[in-house]
């Protein structure tokens, strides 16, 4: 396996998860292979990081002082926040209409018309997917008159996020890890010696009540 390709993945902001890269993620369990790629980014001013499970992988800065850096951050900061609602609202959708009683997470999946079909028979949820196209982030799903294409429009838009991944029929579709990496990311911030960057989006953050 070419490392090169997964250090330029990572420094370029990849999430590496095993719904997307699974062969990357295994080539990073293993100890050497994990070195050579810590040595690489540590040469460029980054750490690797991973979950607790190792299920997903993302380059993280060593330090954020950097004003380029910050800007950076900041800047995916602010879509962080801006997308995680209504994301975590579909992610709810969907958990609903599957009759689950749990958020969710990477390698969870969905089948498009088995989540229409049970929205097409609740109120409540065909109510959630009209206000939820009302949201900035879904918004070209609100032009949209069938509740099928209001619903394939969110999924488009949820794909563009890199927060699913469909098979080649465009009917099955899994949950990536981008979305736990998303809170990692806030959460790593928060604890750490970024806050006094960030004062404008703590707030926002810790109101969320995402933790």
């Amino acid at each position: 396996m070419d490392s090169v390709h997964l250090i330029r993945a990572l420094t370029s902001g990849k999430v590496i998860c095993e719904v997307t890269a699974p062969e990357w993620v295994e080539y990073l369990k293993h100890e050497n292979n994990r070195t050579l790629v810590e040595e690489a980014l540590e040469f460029q001013g980054a750490d690797l990081v991973s979950s607790e499970e190792q299920d997903f992988w993302f380059a993280a800065y060593q330090d954020i002082s950097n004003t380029e850096d910050k800007k950076r951050l900041r800047k995916d900061l602010q879509h962080i926040l801006t997308t995680a609602e209504p994301v975590m609202t579909f992610m709810g959708m969907v958990m609903r209409a599957l009759g689950e009683d749990t958020y969710p997470d990477i390698h969870h999946s969905f089948y498009f018309g088995t989540v229409l079909s049970a929205i097409e028979g609740s109120e409540v949820l065909h109510s959630e997917l009209v206000k939820l196209t009302s949201k900035p982030l879904f918004k070209k799903a609100s032009t949209k008159s069938k509740l099928s294409d209001k619903l394939a429009a969110v999924v488009s838009v949820m794909m563009d996020e890199e927060l699913v991944i469909t098979d080649d029929a465009g009917s099955h579709y899994i949950f990536t890890g981008k979305l736990a990496y998303q809170m990692s990311v806030i959460e790593r911030i928060m604890l750490a010696q970024a806050p006094e960057h960030f004062n404008d989006v703590k707030d926002d953050v810790q109101n969320m009540e995402l933790f």
